[in-house]
C-alpha cells in the first residue's frame, strides 16, 4: 500500500503502480514551474539592477550572478535524473516489479543532494539582494 505522501518522494520505499503517473505529473509541473522562474528570474534581475541604478561589479550583483549559475549547474542534470527515475518506475510496473531497482534508489539520492546547494544558493541569492554587502 502506497503510504501517504509516499510517491512525492523519489526516495520512498512506498511503491506501487500509482507511484509512476504522480512522477510524470510531478516532472512536468515541476519542469514547467522551474522553466518559467529560470527565465523570469534573470530578466526581472537585470531589470531591476538598470532601474535600480547599481554597478554591475558589485560584490552582490557577482555573487548573485554565480549563484545563479551554480543553481542552473545542479538543476539541469536534475532534470535528468527525474526523467531516468519515471521510466525506472514505469519499468518496474511493466514488469510487476515489488520494488524499485536499486538504480533508481541511487539516482534519488543524487536527485536529493543536488537540490541543496541549490536551494541553499537561492536563499542566498534572496540575502544578497535585501543586504546588498559590499
Amino acid at each position: 500500500m502506497l503510504r501517504s505522501g509516499a510517491a512525492l518522494s523519489p526516495a520512498s520505499s512506498g511503491f506501487n503502480a500509482t507511484s509512476t503517473p504522480i512522477l510524470r505529473l510531478r516532472i512536468g509541473c515541476r519542469a514547467s514551474r522551474t522553466s518559467t522562474a529560470a527565465i523570469a528570474q534573470p530578466v526581472t534581475g537585470l531589470l531591476l539592477v538598470e532601474l535600480g541604478g547599481y554597478a554591475w561589479g558589485q560584490t552582490w550583483i557577482v555573487a548573485s550572478l554565480a549563484l545563479y549559475v551554480l543553481i542552473g549547474a545542479c538543476w539541469l542534470p536534475v532534470v535528468v535524473i527525474q526523467t531516468r527515475l519515471r521510466d525506472l518506475a514505469e519499468q518496474a510496473v511493466a514488469a510487476e516489479a515489488p520494488t524499485l531497482p536499486p538504480r533508481y534508489h541511487r539516482l534519488a539520492r543524487i536527485w536529493f543532494w543536488l537540490g541543496w546547494p541549490a536551494f541553499l544558493s537561492v536563499l542566498a541569492i534572496f540575502w544578497l539582494m535585501i543586504a546588498k554587502p559590499a
